[in-house]
């Protein structure tokens, strides 16, 4: 699948399978990032785009993708967002 494919599909989730020709890497070999990079403190992570493990399978947020893959997420706002998710930021 192209950046372009991905950005016109309609489904709310994708997987190794799509996002790994736009990385230009393995399937496999990003599946096994992504399970290091799930065990690192959020600070030192280095895909943060949404997803998930269900099972032994990966599913990938499209427009969170997307967004990550142009640029367009703050990685210190998605810190600060990971690590006080939950918190009300008012106490």
């Amino acid at each position: 699948m192209t950046l372009n494919e991905l950005m016109e599909s309609e489904h709310e989730t994708v997987s190794i399978y799509d996002v790994a020709p736009i990385l230009e890497c393995d399937p496999q070999k990003l599946r096994d990032a992504l399970d290091l990079d799930d065990e690192l403190p959020i600070e030192n992570r280095r895909f943060l785009f949404p997803h998930c493990k269900v099972g032994n399978r990966r599913k990938i947020g499209r427009i969170g993708f997307i967004r990550w893959i142009k640029g367009e997420l703050n990685p210190a706002v998605m810190i600060w967002k990971m690590k006080n998710a939950g918190t009300d930021i008012a106490d």
